[in-house]
C-alpha cells in the first residue's frame, strides 16, 4: 500500500485528536520517554529588569516559586552585590549559583573570575561572547 502526502497527514491529524480526547491512552513512551529533569534553575539575565531594581527581592522570589538554582550575570557586575553580600543572600534564600553569565574580556583576568566565583560555591563560568581575535586555544 502507498501511502500518500494528503493520506498521511490526515492520519496524523486524526491520531493526534483522537488521543486530545482520550481516546488513546496516554502512556510514559506516546509522550516522549520516562526521562525527568532532577533540577531546573533560572538565569537572572531573564529576570534583569527586577534584579536591576532589586537583587535581594528577586532572589527571594524565585526561591519562593520553588526554584534552587541561578545562574548568576557577571556581565551586569550582578547587579553590583559584592560577593560576600551575595552569597549571604542566595544562603538565606536556599538558593545555589551554579553558573555565570559572563563577557569575554571578563575572562581575561581568570584568577580573578575563580576567586571570585569561588566566593559564591560556583563552579561554572559560562562566556555569552569570546573575541573573535582572540584563540583560547593557543
Amino acid at each position: 500500500m502507498t501511502l500518500n502526502r494528503r493520506d498521511f497527514l490526515t492520519s496524523i491529524g486524526i491520531a493526534a485528536g483522537a488521543a486530545q480526547l482520550g481516546c488513546i491512552p496516554r502512556t510514559a513512551a506516546s509522550v516522549g520517554g520516562t526521562r525527568r529533569l532532577r533540577s531546573v534553575g533560572v538565569q537572572l539575565y531573564s529576570l534583569r529588569d527586577d534584579a536591576k531594581k532589586d537583587l535581594e527581592q528577586t532572589l527571594a522570589n524565585i526561591a519562593a516559586a520553588g526554584y534552587k538554582y541561578v545562574e548568576l550575570l557577571g556581565s551586569f557586575n550582578n547587579f553590583d552585590m559584592p560577593s560576600p553580600k551575595l552569597r549571604e543572600v542566595l544562603d538565606r534564600n536556599g538558593l545555589r549559583a551554579t553558573s555565570t553569565h559572563v563577557g569575554g574580556d571578563e575572562l581575561d583576568d581568570l584568577n580573578k573570575q575563580i576567586v571570585w566565583r569561588g566566593s559564591v560555591d560556583q563552579r561554572v563560568i559560562g562566556p555569552m561572547i569570546v573575541k573573535a581575535d582572540v584563540n583560547p586555544f593557543t
